[in-house]
């Protein structure tokens, strides 16, 4: 998956979905998009995703 985001465009929407735990991929797809400065929605109950 982390391979997709890069080839996103500044205009493009990441969108997650994450239930339970967070997983090692689910934070690498995380840091990558916060890298590449793509705008990101997380649907989560994880209070730990919460927008800084």
């Amino acid at each position: 998956m982390i391979e997709t985001l890069l080839h996103l465009k500044q205009d493009d929407v990441v969108i997650l979905f994450s239930f339970s735990r967070l997983i090692a991929e689910t934070q690498a797809l995380l840091s990558v998009s916060r890298k590449r400065k793509l705008s990101t929605i997380a649907i989560t109950d994880q209070e730990a995703l919460a927008i800084e």
